[in-house]
Parts: C-alpha cells; structure tokens; sequence
C-alpha cells in the first residue's frame, strides 16, 4: 500500500509514481544512518514549489510470524504520528508519504518520506557545541520550549516514547536566539490516545528519556527545570509529583543509580526556575 499527502499527490502522479515499488526509487540520496532494521537517506526532490530536502526513512523485517497483521508497519506509525501532530499543532516534520510491502499479510519493508525540517539540529548534537553550551541564557530559553512542548503533547493525549535528544530538533539557535522552536522527529513508536491506565506510565518513559540525555551539572538543573514547569502546567497535586519522579527513578534503574540528583530535585508546583532567573 501506499499513501501520498494530498497537496504531493499531482507532482506524484506526473513521476509514476503509484506504488510502493515506485517510492522505493526515491531512495538514491546520501544515506546518512543504517542499522540492521532501518535506514535514513538525506535527498532533495524538485517539487512544484522548488528544491526542497526530504528525508526517507526505510524499515525492514525479518520473516517472523511477530510481523504479520495486525500489526501496523513502523513507518505507518509515524505517519499516523505525524497526521496527529498536524492535528494538534504540536511541531515536527511534514509527512510526504509513505507505504508498507506486505505479501501474503507479511511485513517485509516500510517507508516514509518527509520533509526536511530546515537549519535546525538536535539536541544530541547540539550539546556537543561548546558556544551553545556555555551560553546559559539560551539554554534555559530552549528548554522552556521544550517544557511548553512537552506539556502541549502530553495534553493532546501523545506519547512519544523515544523521547531521546536526537529527537529534538531545535531551530533557531543561531539566527534568532531569543525564541528558539523545538520539534518532535523520529516517532515510529509514538501512542496516539492510549488507554487511561496507561498514560501516567508514557508521561514517565518520556520525562525519563530526556532525563537519561542529561550530562552535565547543568543540563541536569534544567531538567529539574522542565519538570517543574511540566508538573506545574499539568496541575498535578504534589502526591502525584512525588509519585511520578519515583516512576522516573525506578524507570531509570540500577544502572543510571549514581545519578541521584533526581530524588533530590525539589519540582512541587511554584519551586521551578522562570525564563529569567
């Protein structure tokens, strides 16, 4: 099967493009990540409007029975992510399109091709720039929109669920430092409307990956940040705070235990960090 945006379709149909063997042929760009299951290219297509930078993201499944219907193809699930997002106004990439190859109800391969989001980096990379890092007045602004991000997704009913650094993009730093924009990228696992039972669980996975990206000191006092500010907005009673930064804590586990700065982190509604501290 294959899906095509709407406003692409025209520009598709012009190129033959009406199958999903035919998407397959947009992947001739710079192949910038592999890894067993899944591969990026980096390409640029010539639509309608111009050149404009496209990313392809492949999957692939090894002929296992846990990959047959109905279980829903990664790359599907990031469209529907994406589709979500759209809805909500939550910042992230603009789907193109998309497909799955399934034969006999198998799933051996998907693909999804977005667009470019432009001059913007992650947070993974970023926090290798020493200029950014040092300059702690953009810091704090980048993570207060990482907060009302955060907060804006998980009040539409989103989870990501690899909420990792490399999944934050931030556009702006360079041009316009006093209002970055933060997006969400990279969500083939992301749960659209899970059951009530579940959500408080997806909350913790979430805050706990950003917190696992902390390294230094600082990073870790602008988490202390976010979370304030998350918990604050959300209008959790305290219980529920301290009930929470448990689930984080347990959810990091052994391994991270000698990062502790966590359990001593006071986040109660009103103890955060303004923009201007």
């Amino acid at each position: 099967m294959i899906y095509i945006a709407p406003e692409y379709r025209p520009w598709f149909a012009r190129q033959g493009i009406t199958t999903y063997t035919h998407l397959l042929s947009l992947c001739r760009g710079q192949l910038i990540n592999s890894a067993d299951k899944n591969a990026t290219w980096r390409d640029e297509l010539v639509l309608d409007e111009g050149r404009v930078g496209v990313f392809i993201k492949r999957y692939t499944y090894p002929p296992l029975l846990r990959y047959v219907y109905p279980r829903v193809p990664r790359a599907l699930v990031e469209l529907k992510s994406y589709q979500y997002w759209q809805q909500h106004n939550i910042p992230g990439p603009q789907p193109i399109a998309a497909g799955a190859y399934s034969p006999m109800g198998i799933h051996r391969s998907s693909l999804i091709v977005t667009r470019e989001i432009v001059a913007a980096r992650d947070l993974n990379d970023l926090g290798r720039d020493d200029e950014f890092c040092n300059n702690t007045a953009l810091l704090v602004r980048v993570f207060d929109r990482l907060a009302d991000l955060l907060v804006q997704t998980h009040q539409a009913h989103f989870y990501h669920y690899d909420l990792h650094f490399r999944n934050v993009m931030v556009q702006g730093v360079g041009e316009d430092p006093q209002a970055p924009k933060v997006y969400w990228i990279d969500a083939p696992r992301g749960k659209c409307q899970p059951p009530l039972i579940f959500r408080r669980y997806l909350q913790i996975k979430d805050l706990a990956c950003i917190y696992r990206g902390c390294f230094e000191q600082e990073w870790l006092e602008l988490w202390r940040q976010l979370a304030g500010r998350y918990f604050y907005r959300m209008a959790y009673p305290e219980a529920q705070v301290e009930q929470m930064l448990k689930g984080i804590r347990q959810r990091l586990g052994r391994r991270q235990a000698t990062r502790n700065q966590v359990a001593g982190f006071d986040v109660r509604p009103g103890t955060y960090l303004t923009p201007d501290a």
